[in-house]
């Protein structure tokens, strides 16, 4: 469970890092199930991409799933979002986002914030992260509306391509200089960030590998199709659960899923 303190830095700053969460003996098997997810993955299609990203994750193997229902992960998603929180998928990435180590400043939901639903990622890193190699840096307090509206220059798209430095262009700034905090992690840390928070990855990322787990907290019920569509089409895991965790009788993985159970069959009926 999270101090008083630790859920106040979350609410205020938008972040929480958790150091070592997990031993090395169990990272070491995080590690092993992990890489038998991305071989598998390479071999039924073949890239020469450097960059893997597999979802859903966790729930393809024994170990993975019980990630989401552990205590050390769970009980602090219970304090930040009430219990009252359901499934939002997981993801596998490993390697580098681009051919130049770098993922520009943005936000996950830059159009939706406190509009209908709060989400809170968890990372649980495979490799020792520094802010020159990989570190996720993240912009303090970001996800807070009057502090986000002029971030959303970052947003900006220039010529169409992803990987303009927009922060130059809007702040003066190349985006590795741009003020933020960096998340310097070793293997058993957990990192915890709401969804609405900027950040950006700067620096060499050879072999960089983590697990997203995701979790969301609704102030509306989705009631239709239309609710969905908005949810689905900014995360693809979203309410596509994975037959491991649609039928689980673990209680805690079964109240994740039971409202998108009951969500999903209540579409179908309307249609």
């Amino acid at each position: 469970m999270l101090t008083p303190a630790q859920i106040a830095h979350f609410e205020i700053f938008g972040f929480l890092l958790l150091r070592r969460i997990f031993t090395p003996a169990e990272i070491a098997n995080i590690t092993c199930e992990a890489n038998q997810i991305w071989r598998d993955d390479l071999e039924r299609q073949p890239d020469e991409n450097p960059y893997q990203i597999v979802v859903p994750f966790v729930e393809e193997r024994p170990r993975l799933a019980q990630l989401p229902e552990d205590d050390r992960i769970y009980l602090p998603i219970v304090d930040l979002l009430g219990p009252d929180f359901v499934w939002g998928g997981s993801e596998g990435h490993k390697g580098s986002f681009t051919e130049e180590n770098v993922l520009q400043w943005h936000a996950d939901r830059p159009d939706q914030v406190g509009v209908r639903y709060a989400r809170v990622k968890v990372m649980i890193y495979l490799q020792p992260m520094r802010k020159e190699t990989g570190a996720l840096r993240v912009i303090p307090g970001s996800h807070y509306p009057p502090f986000r509206e002029p971030l959303m220059a970052l947003h900006q798209d220039l010529n169409g391509t992803a990987q303009n430095d927009t922060s130059l262009h809007a702040f003066g700034v190349p985006g590795p200089d741009l003020p933020c905090h960096p998340l310097e992690v070793e293997p058993g840390d957990v990192v915890m960030f709401n969804d609405y928070l900027f950040h950006g990855i700067y620096g060499k990322q050879k072999g960089r590998s983590f697990i997203t787990v995701k979790y969301v907290k609704f102030a509306a019920e989705p009631q239709t199709e239309e609710d969905f569509e908005m949810l689905r089409s900014d995360d693809a895991g979203f309410g596509r659960l994975h037959e491991a965790f649609r039928g689980s009788q673990r209680p805690r993985i079964r109240d994740m899923v039971e409202k998108l159970r009951g969500w999903e069959e209540r579409l179908k009926a309307s249609q």
